[in-house]
Formats: C-alpha cells, sequence, structure tokens
C-alpha cells in the first residue's frame, strides 16, 4: 500500500477509536451506547471510513460490511479499559466478525424481476452464468410475489409492478443471506444483459421518442426486484426498485425481435463468455461491462454522460488510486482504435464538455456528445475483449496503450530490445562458458 494511503487509513482508524473512547456510554446490563455530539464527526461517517480502510473479502457484500463495522465498533464501546479502545483492537474485531460472516453456510434464494424482453421472443428457458442460473417465464411462476404481497409492500410508491408482455426471471444462487443473494444475482443479470445489449447498441447513433424519452438499453430490469428463499412462503422482506421514466408510461414495450437476431445476439454473448473465461484480468472487463449497462439504463444524457465517462476512465486506467490524467486517457483511448488521430480530436472534444459539466455546471450535454462517448466506450469495451487473452496483465494492457504510434519509433524500439536481449543473452553464454571452465 501506498505511504500516503497508509497514512491516510491510520489517521481515519485513531480519529474512529478516539470517537468511541470519548463518546461511550456503559450500561448497567453490559451494553454500551456511542452518544456522539454535533461537533463532532457523525456516526455513520466514521462507519463508512473504517468501512473503506479495512480491506474485505470481495465475497462480503456491503449491507453485510456495513453491519460488521458498525457491530465491532458498538463491542470496542464495550471494552472495560479505556486504554484497550485502539484502532488495532477494531481491526482486530472486524477481522474476526468478517470471519464469523464467510463461515455461515450458504443457502439457496432466488431474485424475483422482469426483464424488458417481449414474450413473442424466444428465449431459453434456463441458462448459467457462473453461480447464478437465469430461468424466465413467459406467466408469472409458482415461486414469486403475488398481487396481494405486492400491495401490501408497494402501496404509494407509484412504482409500476408488472408488465404483461415482459418475461418475469428468477434468478437462483446460493448465498448467506438475502443481500449477497441480490449481489451475485444482479451481477449475473446484468452481465447478460451487458452482452445482448452491447451487441444491439453498437450500430445505435441516435435515438428518438415522443413523448417521453426511452433509454437506449433494449433489454432493461423490470421495475423493482425482490430476493426470496427457495422454500417456505414468498414474503417480501427487501426490495430493489429502477428509477421509473414516468409514472405513467414505465415500463414501456419490450425488446421484440426475430430468430435470426436473436442468434446473432446470442453468438455475441458466447463469445464475450470465452474471452471472459480466457482472460487473467476477468473481474475488471466484467466491473465495466456491469457499469456500462447500468449507465446505459438512464434516459437523461446529463446522468449517462459522467456515468460512461467514469468508465472510460476505468478502462484506460487513468482513474486508478483517485488520481485522473487526461491527457493520458485521451491518448490511450485513442491509441485503442484504427485512426488515433480522428479519436484523439473526438475524446479532447469531450473532455472538454466532461469539464464545463463538472467544473462549470453545464447540464446541456447534448445528445450527440453522448452519442459519440457511447460509441468511445464500445472501442474501448470491445478492445478489451479482443485482447485480454493476449496480455497477462492490466498493466501490460495499460503499456501496450501507452507506446508510440510512429512506425518508425517503434521499429527502433524493437531494434533495440532486440538487441538488449541478443547482449543478455550473450553474457550468459560467457558466464556459462567460464563456469565450465
Amino acid at each position: 500500500m501506498p505511504r500516503n494511503k497508509l497514512q491516510h487509513r491510520e489517521e481515519c482508524l485513531r480519529l474512529a477509536a478516539e470517537a468511541v473512547a470519548k463518546s461511550r456510554i456503559l450500561n448497567k446490563d453490559g451494553t454500551a451506547s456511542i452518544a456522539i455530539s454535533s461537533g463532532e464527526p457523525d456516526f455513520d461517517d466514521i462507519c463508512e471510513l473504517v468501512r473503506v480502510c479495512f480491506d474485505f473479502q470481495s465475497d462480503v457484500p456491503k449491507p453485510a460490511r456495513n453491519q460488521v463495522v458498525s457491530a465491532s465498533l458498538f463491542e470496542l464501546a464495550r471494552e472495560p479499559n479505556a486504554d484497550d479502545i485502539t484502532p488495532e483492537r477494531l481491526l482486530d474485531l472486524i477481522a474476526k466478525k468478517e470471519k464469523a460472516y464467510r463461515r455461515q453456510r450458504k443457502t439457496p434464494f432466488f431474485l424475483h424481476t422482469q426483464v424488458s424482453v417481449d414474450t413473442s421472443t424466444h428465449l431459453p428457458r434456463r441458462l448459467k452464468w457462473e453461480n447464478a442460473t437465469i430461468a424466465f417465464y413467459r406467466h408469472a411462476p409458482r415461486r414469486a410475489p403475488t398481487e396481494e404481497d405486492y400491495g401490501r409492500q408497494l402501496r404509494g410508491l407509484g412504482i409500476h409492478k408488472r408488465h404483461d408482455r415482459w418475461y418475469y426471471v428468477n434468478v437462483f444462487v446460493k448465498a448467506r443471506d438475502e443481500y449477497e443473494a441480490a449481489e451475485i444475482a444482479f451481477r449475473a443479470l446484468n452481465l447478460l444483459r451487458a452482452a445482448w445489449n452491447l451487441q444491439e447498441n453498437l450500430p445505435v447513433y441516435s435515438t428518438w421518442s415522443s413523448p417521453t424519452p426511452k433509454p437506449v438499453n433494449s433489454i432493461r430490469l423490470g421495475p423493482f426486484q425482490t430476493v426470496h428463499r427457495t422454500t417456505g412462503k414468498c414474503e417480501i422482506r427487501s426490495f430493489w426498485y429502477q428509477q421509473p421514466f414516468v409514472s405513467g408510461d414505465y415500463p414501456g414495450p419490450g425488446w421484440k425481435v426475430t430468430p435470426e437476431r436473436l442468434a446473432e445476439v446470442r453468438s455475441t454473448e458466447q463469445w464475450i463468455r470465452r474471452r471472459l473465461r480466457k482472460s487473467s484480468y476477468r473481474q475488471f472487463i466484467e466491473g465495466n461491462l456491469i457499469n456500462y449497462v447500468c449507465a446505459m439504463d438512464d434516459v437523461d444524457p446529463t446522468r449517462v454522460f459522467p456515468q460512461l465517462w467514469t468508465v472510460a476512465e476505468s478502462l484506460t486506467g487513468c482513474g486508478r488510486d483517485g488520481h485522473t490524467n487526461y491527457d493520458k486517457l485521451v491518448r490511450r483511448a485513442a491509441n485503442a482504435f484504427s485512426r488515433p488521430h480522428c479519436k484523439e480530436l473526438i475524446l479532447t472534444h469531450l473532455r472538454t464538455a466532461r469539464n464545463q459539466m463538472v467544473h462549470e455546471l453545464c447540464v446541456n450535454i447534448e445528445d450527440t456528445s453522448m452519442f459519440q462517448l457511447m460509441r468511445s466506450v464500445h472501442g474501448l469495451l470491445q478492445f478489451h475483449l479482443r485482447s485480454c487473452v493476449f496480455f497477462r496483465t492490466l498493466d501490460e494492457v495499460f503499456e501496450y496503450l501507452d507506446l508510440p504510434r510512429d512506425p518508425a519509433t517503434l521499429r527502433r524500439s524493437v531494434q533495440l530490445h532486440r538487441a538488449a536481449l541478443k547482449s543478455i543473452a550473450g553474457r550468459t553464454a560467457v558466464g556459462k562458458t567460464k563456469a565450465t571452465r
């Protein structure tokens, strides 16, 4: 860990320990309260700082991390001796509670929702993506909440519940709790949507809809999602929902395609799966595919643009460690295309639009700029998917994108590298001869 990051981590943990020691109240029954005054950092702020500082395992979902940190802070507050309230003790408690969470037995869950695919389209009955099984139904499945269940939970929210012409979906997973189940299921479903939407969005240069704007993505999630155990009654204990475009218009028409077009989309999906299986940095590409598809679910260019820009930062390695070099971003992104000079001019224009949006509060992003950035992200995603089997690490990818464009300069660099290899080989041969003598 870099020194500045390590120092920041130590300061955050020390702040948390000091706040607990100063604000704790020990009760007679052995419990403890943390009463932080208005002049102190808020308890939620402390929890967030500690959560970010601790290196949780990737299979621990964010809600579980929040619970682990909160419980650890309260247990720290119950220490009889105030001298024992230290950053080291806090880290030890978090590590133990994380370990206890990960030891929990995984049980079957399923996420229930809809996807905007018209029931006249012949989707596969089931397909598997990693540790999730995605099942499609033309009619509401037996294992699903009833209209009565929805009415009790969602009354007054103004969210449309079902669309008769959309496919129903159950995503079956195994998880420790419903939050982990939702995380695994959403990941699998969004990766599938990313593969399908990427193929559909590639030829899109503009869209038009009236009177209500529609997102670019053809395959979207239903208005809300619920998670249930595979046994017992389908109670709605937690639910997730998508922002409705307009209360009276969401969800809109479903994706309707011919069998031939569906076969093309499924073929692209299978190609993406094969490339990901062979990649040494699969998680990186999958994360960007998910961020891309979620960005294109929105209808407002002023919200889509910054999300796509973040994806471009990630794909060029220019948003790592919280530091972004936009000159490097433009250069690397342009080098991923066959005509880098033309793409650099376009990306420079988009960079200016992004800066005006962020620093000058310019919210009038043109649709054309959003589509230009979308096509740039498409090119970067395709570059990573095509080349991910060649590069061994992400650092090699970004080193490749930093190479000069001039052929003469590249050829000279190759000559120098070959000369260096020949020199090293010669020295090695001489050393072996001396050793033999």
